[in-house]
């Protein structure tokens, strides 16, 4: 796998869905893994509805990430079942055309890896298959790979994001993102 380099906020496309979710993004040079900073990032509480507050990456190298990986260290703000950090893998720049999947729900730093490929589910469909593992002192712990539906037009653009259900904030911390696709 070829990894992709990214080094500035600019390398970056920070996307609300809905587009009236109050959300936010900043530099934290309060708590990271890797000086000088980690990304923050804010869903503000709107009335109705799921809110997602996503990071994508947006370098020429991360269009068409049909099979690939994302390596990341993220930390929460406040434990709770409704607030999320999420992988999300999508299409288009349009956040209704992409996955969200959940890495855990962690309030210390955790780091984590998810992975997506093209493959055959047992009635042998295409679909797209991912797993999610964690680090765990020196080796990764793999959970069970899970299929969804293939994006029509690929994986074009590929992040991490905070989400949450109406009513609720979330607060999610990301330090040391690595974006991997199949050469």
């Amino acid at each position: 796998m070829k990894k992709l380099s990214h080094h500035s906020t600019s390398d970056w496309l920070f996307v609300l869905d809905p587009p009236e979710n109050n959300g936010s993004w900043t530099l934290s040079t309060s708590e990271y893994i890797s000086a000088p900073s980690s990304v923050e990032i804010t869903n503000g509480a709107i009335p109705l509805g799921f809110r997602l507050h996503a990071a994508l990456l947006n370098i020429t190298d991360s269009q068409d990430i049909k099979e690939g990986q994302i390596i990341t260290y993220y930390k929460l703000a406040t434990s709770s079942n409704t607030r999320r950090p999420n992988i999300v893998i999508g299409a288009l720049a349009d956040l209704s055309a992409y996955q969200y999947h959940g890495i855990g729900s962690h309030t210390d730093w955790t780091r984590v890896k998810f992975k997506w490929w093209n493959s055959y589910n047992l009635l042998n469909e295409e679909k797209l298959a991912c797993q999610y593992s964690y680090w765990s002192v020196d080796h990764w712990i793999d959970a069970d790979v899970y299929y969804v539906e293939r994006l029509s037009g690929g994986v074009n653009l590929c992040g991490v994001a905070a989400s949450c259900p109406y009513r609720y904030y979330a607060q999610v911390k990301y330090d040391d993102t690595e974006v991997y696709k199949t050469s």
